[in-house]
């Protein structure tokens, strides 16, 4: 099968389910490409977030080939809000003569001209999916969403053959945001490269060596954007009130952020006098971060859902998150604890907890594992993917 891969921003070094789902469907035999725009996401360079990893933002336009996945980098024409306009899109899409066109995301310029692409009469299936939740759809032009959704979500519904949502909630925000039907869109969950992402005792003894921690301090981690939406400010003032009740309790930031906000919570730490006990690393290749998870004894993801979330579970590590439906949903088998986001004493007291219990611990990141296993890997994930591309 040829499968065409159609984002506006592809960064495979930092991972993604378009990059992961990309790689299994070329290991299965399949012919797979991937369409976008010659710059990476903007949000991932703000406060230089990923400028450590990705380097510039605009890269070079072209083809080139990413574990043997054809990239075709396209010229922007312009770009809103996070949106581009792919110069020679249809063109490109023509050459390539796919079976199935997975478009990743909805809102965008690109969605919509593969939508008429293939209203054109081009033959071939064409998928949507779709990560957006209710708390985290923060979009200024929202205001333009009915005329949105009368014309061009209406045109999308009609052409696609399958809309994914990858919770329960993106589902439901689909529905209701969108105006799809609640039948005609189906649940895929994202995915961990389970392979990659496993505990491993010697990772975890040479990470806490480099960490400078002993066999009896504690390490609570945070992986992702350093940005106020994430919340790493309200973990940081949980784990400095627990660190008055216990000295071996450290925390690890790993990633990159807003200048002027994560300038605050350091000055935070400074008058708290706990500098020596929280940790700093820039963002990293996704390769390199199974090792932080097994150097990690609790991980934390204060606000929003976060897909690191996943790869910290197939580590074997338990998770605590916030109470919104899509973390409530990953955080189902017993594999980690939920907190009232607007209860902050709660944070803290499920940290204590978990501190406190290396047996609750271990029962936690097992059940991580097992259902990380079970439903969460990219072969399961890809093989129902395939059976709608071709249903």
């Amino acid at each position: 099968m040829k499968i065409l891969h159609v984002i506006d921003y592809f960064q495979p070094e930092l991972g993604y389910q378009e990059t992961f789902l990309a790689k299994e469907q070329k290991k299965q035999g399949h012919a797979v490409a991937v369409i976008c725009s010659e710059r990476y996401a903007p949000i991932l360079f703000k406060g230089r977030a990923s400028v450590a990893v990705l380097g510039k933002r605009l890269q070079e336009t072209g083809s080139f080939d990413f574990d043997g996945i054809q990239v075709h980098r396209l010229k922007t024409l312009f770009e809103i809000n996070g949106r581009v306009w792919l110069q020679g899109l249809e063109t490109k899409i023509r050459e390539f003569n796919p079976d199935v066109i997975h478009v990743h995301g909805i809102v965008t310029f690109t969605a919509i001209r593969v939508a008429c692409l293939k209203k054109g009469k081009t033959q071939f299936r064409l998928l949507y999916d779709d990560h957006m939740v209710a708390c985290a759809s923060r979009n200024p032009l929202k205001y333009l969403y009915p005329l949105f959704r009368g014309t061009f979500l209406k045109l999308i519904e009609q052409q696609a053959d399958c809309l994914i949502g990858v919770t329960e909630s993106t589902k439901e925000f689909m529905h209701v945001s969108y105006g799809f039907p609640l039948n005609k869109i189906k649940v895929i969950p994202l995915g961990v490269d389970h392979e990659l992402f496993r505990f491993n005792p010697r990772q975890r003894q040479l990470c806490r060596g480099f960490l400078g921690l002993k066999d009896r301090d504690i390490l609570i981690i945070y992986v992702g954007k350093l940005i106020p939406n994430k919340g790493p400010h309200v973990l940081l003032e949980a784990v400095c009130s627990l660190m008055s009740e216990n000295e071996n309790i450290f925390l690890l930031f790993l990633g990159g952020g807003q200048g002027e906000y994560v300038q605050q919570m350091r000055s935070r730490i400074e008058i708290q006098g706990v500098s020596s006990k929280i940790l700093w690393l820039d963002a990293i290749l996704n390769k390199d971060l199974p090792q932080y998870y097994c150097a990690a004894d609790v991980g934390v993801w204060p606000k929003e859902c976060s897909v690191s979330m996943l790869d910290a579970m197939a580590c074997n590590l338990p998770v605590i998150g916030s109470n919104i439906p899509a973390v409530k949903e990953r955080l189902s088998f017993n594999n980690g604890l939920i907190y009232d986001e607007t209860k902050k004493e709660e944070l803290t007291g499920k940290l204590r907890l978990l501190v406190n219990d290396k047996d609750l611990r271990a029962v936690l990141g097992a059940n991580g594992r097992k259902v990380i296993e079970e439903q969460f890997n990219w072969q399961a994930i890809n093989n129902n993917f395939l059976i709608c591309y071709r249903n």
